[in-house]
């Protein structure tokens, strides 16, 4: 089974503006994401997914400058992003990664790792019980391109939430956290967050992908 991980990006926000590319200790929250994503050492392959917009051509130049795969297209419609990538490059699953999830413990697919192929998706988002920002969507590319066919406006953008809505139609593992959690926020939606997320890093000195999500939160 090749799994790759699909981080997508945008710099243009509607809560808070190039919030990927505000600096923590002289380096963008993006590249908080990637190295979470590299050095969890489950993916194949590390694809970052932006806009072909003028206002994202700094993510492709960052892209550019630390020699990682970009990938750019449809500035609203996710959703075209991922399946022109399905459609590039060959692997079985991917997992939707978003750029604003810097704390994202990736620890926990270790020991569910194995599992993953026998579902069309695998999750935690369905019923949420984890943080905000601890998001984990593996998607069968298979079943993607099967069916984004049938996806609506709204499902452009959250490219998994088709698949929630029609949970009954597929294959799907929600798992949970012990106790509820999903109250509490470790992604970056505001400038509070932001700064929230930078006292818990400097608290890390940088070396995030080293702990728990649950070392973040008792930080927080």
């Amino acid at each position: 089974m090749k799994l790759i991980s699909i981080i997508q990006a945008r710099t243009s926000s509607k809560r808070l503006e190039n919030k990927v590319l505000k600096r923590i200790n002289e380096k963008p929250v993006i590249e908080y994401v990637y190295e979470s994503a590299l050095n969890s050492k489950l993916f194949d392959d590390i694809i970052i997914a932006t806009s072909n917009k003028k206002s994202d051509h700094a993510i492709a130049e960052w892209c550019k400058e630390k020699n990682i795969k970009c990938f750019r297209g449809s500035l609203n419609d996710v959703s075209s992003r991922f399946y022109k990538i399905c459609k590039n490059q060959k692997f079985d699953y991917f997992m939707r990664v978003c750029a604003d999830s810097p704390l994202l413990d990736f620890k926990i697919l270790k020991k569910k790792i194995k599992f993953i192929k026998n579902f069309d998706l695998f999750t935690n988002c369905l019923d949420k019980t984890f943080p905000k920002g601890q998001s984990i969507e593996i998607i069968s590319k298979k079943v993607f391109m099967k069916n984004v066919k049938n996806f609506k406006k709204r499902h452009k953008e959250h490219i998994t939430s088709f698949f929630y809505e029609n949970h009954k139609k597929f294959s799907i593992k929600n798992f949970v956290s012990r106790e509820d959690l999903s109250q509490i926020n470790l992604s970056i939606d505001t400038i509070k967050d932001f700064h929230k997320i930078k006292k818990i890093l400097n608290q890390l000195k940088n070396k995030h992908f080293n702990y728990s999500y649950k070392k973040y939160i008792s930080l927080y």
